[in-house]
Formats: C-alpha cells, sequence, structure tokens
C-alpha cells in the first residue's frame, strides 16, 4: 500500500463488493487514484477500498427463475428490496447481477415492475432512489431515522396499509437476516424470500486490511454491511485490530453488528448511502482536527 501523503487528514479503509460499475464513492466528487485509494474534492481523507467480497451466483438459480415467472404473472402484490443490489440482481440490469437473463426476459420484468397494482417497498431514501431509475417509485419507505429492517416493518404500520394475505416478494441476499420476513409474516403476509445472490469473501482483499491495520496505516475503517463485520472478525486478533481505529456503519444495521462485538461505532450517516457515510467521516476528522488544535 502506498505511504499517506503528508497532507492527508486520515487514511480510511472503505470495505466494498469487489466489483462495481462505477466509483464506489458516486456523486461524492470523487478522482480515482492507483492502489484503490480515491479523494474527495477539496478534501484531505484518502480513502482506500478494499474489495472484500465477492458478488456471486445464488445457489438455486431455478428457484430465481420461478420466483420471477410468478412475479411476471402478477401473482405477488408486494415487492421489497432492502438494497439496490437487490434491485439490480433482481432485475438483471447490473454488470455484478448473479444471474444473467435475456432482454426479452428483462423487458418482461421491466414492463412488470412498472404496473400500476405492483406496489415496492424500500428499506431506505438510497435505495428508493436506485428504484426511482428503473421508473418506479416506491409507496413504502422506511424513515430517515431508522433505515433498517425493523424501520421498514414500521413504515408499514405507519401508513396503515393491511398486509393481511398479501402476497409479497423479497428478493435479497443469501445472509440477509430473517426480522423482515418473520415480521411481515407477523402481520399476516405471505412472503417468499428468494436469493438473487450471494456474497463471497474476498481473502487477497481481506489479508490486505489485516496488514493495513497491523502495520497502522489506517485511520478509520468503514463497513457498508453486516457481512463484512463478522468477516472481519473471523480472523484471529482482528478485533483488537479494530479497537485501534476509528469504526463507521453506513446504517443501523451494520452499526448493530458491530456494537455487538463490543466495539465502538463513531460514524454513522443520517442516511444509509456511501454520499452520506464520506461526508459524516469528513466531518468526524474535521471536528477532531479542530479539537486537536
Amino acid at each position: 500500500m502506498e505511504s499517506r501523503t503528508s497532507k492527508s487528514l486520515a487514511r480510511v479503509a472503505v470495505l466494498r463488493p469487489a466489483k462495481a460499475s462505477t466509483s464506489l464513492l458516486t456523486g461524492a466528487g470523487f478522482d480515482r487514484h492507483a492502489h484503490g485509494t480515491e479523494h474527495v474534492a477539496g478534501s484531505d481523507i484518502e480513502f482506500v477500498q478494499f474489495p472484500l467480497q465477492q458478488i456471486c451466483a445464488p445457489p438455486d438459480p431455478d428457484a430465481v427463475a420461478h420466483a420471477r415467472a410468478r412475479w411476471v404473472s402478477g401473482y405477488y402484490e408486494w415487492t421489497i428490496f432492502t438494497s439496490a443490489r437487490a434491485i439490480d440482481a433482481w432485475l438483471g440490469g447490473n454488470p455484478c447481477a448473479a444471474v444473467d437473463i435475456a432482454a426479452a426476459a428483462q423487458t418482461e420484468l421491466l414492463q412488470a415492475l412498472l404496473k400500476e397494482n405492483m406496489r415496492v417497498a424500500v428499506i431506505g431514501r438510497a435505495t428508493g432512489h436506485h428504484l426511482l431509475q428503473w421508473g418506479k417509485n416506491a409507496e413504502v419507505q422506511a424513515s430517515l431515522q431508522h433505515q433498517s429492517q425493523e424501520g421498514l416493518l414500521s413504515a408499514f404500520d405507519r401508513v396503515g396499509v393491511s398486509l393481511h394475505e398479501a402476497r409479497m416478494l423479497l428478493p435479497r441476499a443469501e445472509d440477509a437476516r430473517n426480522l423482515l420476513p418473520d415480521g411481515l409474516r407477523a402481520r399476516a403476509a405471505t412472503v417468499d424470500v428468494v436469493c438473487v445472490y450471494v456474497t463471497k469473501t474476498n481473502e487477497d482483499a481481506l489479508a490486505d486490511l489485516i496488514t493495513s491495520l497491523q502495520r497502522r496505516e489506517l485511520d478509520a475503517v468503514l463497513f457498508t454491511a453486516s457481512s463484512q463485520v463478522r468477516v472481519v472478525l473471523s480472523v484471529k486478533g482482528a478485533r483488537d485490530l479494530l479497537a485501534q481505529v476509528t469504526l463507521g456503519a453506513i446504517g443501523q444495521a451494520t452499526r448493530q453488528t458491530i456494537e455487538d462485538a463490543r466495539l465502538k461505532c463513531s460514524i454513522l450517516p443520517k442516511e444509509a448511502s456511501f454520499e452520506a457515510l464520506t461526508e459524516a467521516t469528513e466531518q468526524y476528522f474535521l471536528r477532531r482536527s479542530a479539537v486537536s488544535k
């Protein structure tokens, strides 16, 4: 890893999937540099990308195809998206999509999405914004203060939508929590959960991260998924290394995973997006720098 520049206020590790169609921190004014380092325009923060996870095909592509067929037929009344990645994997429009589909099939999926009777709920504003790029508005969205599975359940309760015997589809990652589908079923909904992608550990990136922590080359580590926290903590001694740096989380569920490991999460953006996370990180280190002067 390259050494920190003399003007750098902080060097921050950003954990992310191994592939991304654009710069990880889209819209944040980043310029790409060597060794996976990105700089915010006008800032002294260095963000070092660690592609900690590979996005892989789901274990049961037939189950995905079956769910898509039912979705196109109009069987489902609601679709629940908990991430932009799940939207893209489901609709087949992302270069990282876990299941490739033909253009005609993708057109059918998009037409089904855009039907007026296709009701959609999303876990937060960033996911809702991504859905809008596909031409669809979310009918139910977790509040800005509670962008989590718990928050989405509360959003359903708040708007007063009846879920009694509602047929709902939840396309998601293999290792996602079951709190949301269990909560929807407790409200008498019929929920089909389909795995549309799997995340696997990029061992080389994990080793690079641990080495950087051991060498004290990092001031902070930003986690963008709870699964990343579990992956890093699976390494012997990693908890002690993480305790020596500032930790940040993209959202409340990831923060909770950090705190469940008896670690402190010091950076949490107001909304669960990469842009908000980088802005919150910059503000954190600017405040800390001002106090130390």
